[in-house]
């Protein structure tokens, strides 16, 4: 007997197997086209507009605030 269990609660029984359902067949579905290939200088191009707005956004920020404060 274990150490934990109360003499006067008699054990539960095992539980009967649960009945599996069948599954219907999952239906395919057809996959999306493809998108087309990013341009490489579009790419570039965005790349580098994202550089750029990172560099010069504290200047801005700075700027801004400075134009406030004053």
């Amino acid at each position: 007997m274990d150490a934990y269990a109360s003499p006067s609660i008699p054990p539960s029984p095992p539980l009967p197997p649960s009945p599996t359902l069948p599954l219907p067949p999952s239906p395919t579905l057809p996959l999306p086209p493809t998108p087309p290939p990013i341009n490489a200088a579009v790419a570039d191009s965005a790349a580098a507009a994202i550089v750029v707005a990172a560099a010069t956004a504290p200047t801005v920020i700075f700027g801004a605030a400075a134009a406030f404060i004053r």
